[in-house]
């Protein structure tokens, strides 16, 4: 039953991975019109299909995510490898992030593709709760 189930997932995501990928990148494109100060994290290529991670100079990640969580858009900050800790990320250091721009650092991750009409809203929500938060 195991094997069956994992052979199943596998055939799953092979054929789901393209979509993740494409809705990733108009998630991407969403967001860097949205908000022209966000930074796309990582290689701009080399992805996984269902996740986007931004920094966003001048934002305190935290007090996004509150304001985000209020309107509906659920997402994460700093990086997976960091869950639970309020330090900054010692990855985004790596990339060369400095420690104050690493502080609006914003994860969005999904395991289905969003529709267009989400990716639209979650780059009004997130361009509207930056701007509340003065940027």
């Amino acid at each position: 039953a195991v094997a069956v189930a994992l052979d199943d997932s596998t055939t799953e995501r092979r054929s789901i991975n393209p979509l993740l990928a494409t809705a990733r990148d108009s998630l991407v494109d969403a967001v860097l019109a949205s908000i022209p100060r966000a930074r796309l994290t990582g290689d701009p290529l080399h992805r996984l299909p269902g996740h986007a991670s931004f920094v966003i100079p001048g934002i305190e990640a935290e007090t996004l995510l509150v304001d985000l969580d209020v309107r509906g858009v659920e997402c994460s900050s700093g990086t997976s490898c960091a869950v639970g800790h309020h330090d900054i990320p010692p990855t985004l250091l790596a990339m060369g992030i400095s420690r104050d721009d690493a502080r609006g650092a914003l994860r969005l991750s999904f395991r289905r593709p969003p529709q267009s009409r989400d990716i639209a809203l979650i780059a009004r929500c997130l361009a509207e709760s930056c701007a509340g938060l003065g940027l």
